[in-house]
């Protein structure tokens, strides 16, 4: 090795040794621990690790899980296949992706006892991407700890995404530098995220005229990432996902995939000509058949209709309690109950 070759060597072990100390520092600084309370899937790891109680039946998902799931109505169905109160927690969140999704199964098993069913509450957008791999990297805490680390390769994510489970990237260090720069000056830190009704939370109906702009609207926006010819599924997401079963699984925990229910305009992207979304049900079929776990299509289930949600994929709690009770005795009790779930797949 030559002495300019050892030099940039020691250059970049130095500024690598720094790096990691200034990380380390911000961790266990009150200013870290201010940023982390912030993070919305940081704070839902944190309301995870105090619950009081074991939860028999959890829920992960993005923030169609977190309104559409009730907690309370999946107590009052599958108490009685598990011959016992079973307590439910909800940890859908908005912003969930595949990524996070195996960070959620991560959290779910270091508690004491496992839960006896998972649900794992899936939309298309979460699973697909529509930026060149090359320049995709990630901008949000995935709420992944370094003890994930074995976990994120063998899903197949990059290096470089999966050091996000030691630190920060770039990207995110600029996300969070104004956010440090204003709790510096003396800025009041951020509320935690509420624990809701068990990780729950209902939201009330809205006027059908609200709903219907809402719902365009937002349809209009998953066009950009649902169809397309640069829109493509997600190698990693789908990983991910899948290490989250395989996990799940190895821990004895039975293992439901849904895709959750939208209102029609969303869901007409689902036949729109060149929709990524056709592709990615059938890799979600071959997903659950590798895997031993049943997956099922709801995205326009029997009984709700667009009244039933708030804009273009969030339930109302009227819409999330029919739905919940539908899911949980035609599909969820005969699976804790070791029979095949009736109904359409």
């Amino acid at each position: 090795m030559t002495r300019s070759s050892r030099d940039a060597l020691l250059a970049s072990l130095t500024a690598l040794a720094a790096l990691g100390a200034a990380e380390a520092a911000l961790r266990l600084s009150g200013l870290g621990a201010e940023l982390r309370a912030e993070d919305p899937l940081e704070s839902r790891a944190g309301l995870l690790a105090a619950l009081p109680f074991e939860p028999e039946v959890v829920v992960l998902g993005n923030s169609r899980a977190r309104h559409g799931l009730d907690t309370g109505a999946l107590e009052a169905s599958l108490s009685p296949a598990l011959g016992r109160p079973a307590r439910a927690w909800n940890h859908g969140q908005g912003g969930v992706t595949g990524w996070s999704l195996l960070s959620g199964a991560l959290r779910m098993l270091e508690r004491a006892r496992p839960p006896a069913l998972a649900v794992l509450c899936l939309a298309p957008a979460d699973l697909v991407e529509a930026t060149p791999p090359e320049l995709r990297h990630m901008t949000w805490s995935q709420g992944w700890r370094p003890g994930d680390l074995p976990a994120l390769l063998r899903a197949g994510v990059g290096v470089e995404d999966a050091l996000t489970a030691f630190g920060c990237s770039l990207a995110e260090v600029l996300r969070h530098r104004a956010r440090l720069l204003s709790l510096l000056g003396g800025a009041p830190p951020g509320s935690p995220l509420p624990a809701d009704a068990q990780g729950y939370k209902a939201e009330a109906p809205v006027p059908a005229d609200l709903q219907r702009a809402r719902a365009l609207a937002r349809a209009e926006g998953y066009r950009r990432e649902l169809v397309g010819p640069g829109v493509r599924l997600s190698a990693d997401k789908l990983g991910c996902l899948e290490e989250a079963v395989r996990r799940l699984r190895a821990a004895g925990v039975r293992v439901a995939l849904v895709m959750s229910p939208a209102s029609s305009p969303v869901a007409a992207l689902n036949r729109a000509p060149g929709s990524v979304v056709p592709g990615l049900l059938a890799a979600l079929e071959a997903l659950a058949g590798r895997q031993g776990v049943p997956f099922w299509d709801h995205t326009r289930p029997p009984g709700l209709t667009d009244a039933d949600f708030t804009d273009g994929d969030h339930l109302n709690r009227d819409g999330a309690r029919r739905y919940t009770t539908w899911l949980a005795e035609e599909f969820l009790r005969p699976l804790l109950q070791d029979a095949s779930p009736s109904g359409p797949r």
